[in-house]
């Protein structure tokens, strides 16, 4: 499947075409990023430029993964409480460290958030 950007797709259509965990923010398979998604909301507010990685060792793992392996991967969006349940499609991102550590908790005002990501074409 190719997707069109600024087009909308269900979950499904997008694992069927892509793979990846049904739950996964950041998909992965085999130590390889396949897609990921992500809503704005509290812990995302500046969606899609920048991504915040809640704390936990598989999401902060994938993130990392994602960064070390300077690749583009196909980015979904999505607003909260919206009723359509599809998923937008950006484009292809890669992404890179912007915040960790001490300074995360700054920026976020948050102790769930281990990393601030910064999104990039």
């Amino acid at each position: 499947m190719k997707f069109v950007i600024g087009e909308f797709y269900k979950l499904e259509d997008i694992r069927a075409a892509l793979g990846g965990p049904l739950l996964a923010s950041i998909a992965t398979r085999d130590n390889e990023i396949l897609y990921v998604k992500f809503k704005r909301e509290r812990l995302n507010p500046n969606l899609p430029s920048e991504i915040w990685i809640k704390n936990g060792p598989i999401q902060y793992k994938s993130a990392i993964t994602w960064v070390k392996g300077n690749r583009s991967v196909p980015m979904f969006f999505k607003e909260p409480n919206s009723k359509d349940t599809r998923w937008k499609y950006l484009g292809l991102f890669k992404a890179k460290i912007k915040l960790k550590d001490k300074d995360v908790a700054k920026h976020t005002k948050s102790q769930d958030i281990s990393l601030v990501l910064e999104i990039y074409e």
